[in-house]
């Protein structure tokens, strides 16, 4: 099973290529669980990647820092352009890319706010994406616009016949993926069923650990993504920035 694993910093990226992650997810700012990175931290990551002739997979996680916390993946017009200048800046050598735009309404009966997909905006993003020879990961925004398997299913179809070529999600809940295992293996088989789109995967999330990754795989899942975000930490020298910054402690991906 692909391991992809999650970093906030390009110390962190490098430390997990050096121990031959399969793919990488580069983002900034855990606070507010990730946006765009700096387009110079992204360079200087594939840099060191290929310095190292490794093989592990760089996908950049683009998605503007939030402006309403009841809304964390609404993004205006104005954030959509940006973001498409963002991916045209990408340096060649990233593998791909991360993004997710929800379009949010009140409730008919005026409690709470009413998320879905928002269609132009992902459209828009895959088609650039494509152009510069990226595929895109659809984040956990999915876990936000859905509430039953029946709408997961539906989005799964949807964000396929719009480009989309994997889903980060923990089967439409936040938490611990391997808590909603028949609901990410549904999803995977209505995915692999629909021959009338290129294939979508779905990527476990949710507190993966090295020791779930049987589990998943024996539920017909192929991909998973971990923040390490549990793992201790300790501070390491950064052969990119040469800062000491906070990083997992893991020997090598089978350690994860």
């Amino acid at each position: 099973m692909l391991l992809e694993v999650c970093c906030f910093n390009p110390c962190a990226a490098v430390w997990a290529i050096q121990r031959n992650v399969d793919r990488i997810e580069l983002c900034a700012n855990r606070d507010v669980d990730g946006i765009t990175p700096a387009v110079d931290d992204v360079a200087r990551v594939v840099a060191w990647r290929d310095q190292l002739r490794s093989r592990t997979k760089i996908f950049v996680m683009i998605r503007p820092f939030p402006k309403d916390p009841s809304r964390p993946f609404q993004i205006d017009d104005a954030e959509l352009e940006e973001v498409l200048g963002v991916i045209r800046l990408l340096p060649q050598g990233v593998d791909g890319l991360v993004f997710g735009a929800l379009r949010y309404e009140t409730h008919a009966d005026g409690r709470g706010l009413c998320a879905t997909v928002d269609i132009e905006s992902v459209q828009r993003v895959t088609r650039c994406a494509g152009a510069c020879g990226l595929s895109v990961t659809f984040h956990r925004a999915f876990d936000a616009c859905v509430s039953t398997v029946d709408e997961a299913a539906k989005a799964v179809l949807l964000l396929r016949t719009l480009g989309v070529k994997r889903i980060l999600t923990g089967g439409g809940q936040w938490g611990r993926a391997v808590d909603h295992l028949p609901v990410l293996a549904r999803l995977q088989e209505v995915s692999d069923q629909d021959h009338e789109t290129p294939p979508l995967t779905i990527i476990a999330a949710g507190g993966v650990t090295q020791s779930q990754l049987a589990l998943l795989a024996a539920h017909g899942l192929r991909e998973a993504h971990g923040s390490l975000l549990g793992r201790e930490m300790a501070r390491a020298s950064c052969p990119v920035c040469g800062c000491h910054c906070l990083v997992p402690l893991f020997q090598d991906r089978s350690s994860l």
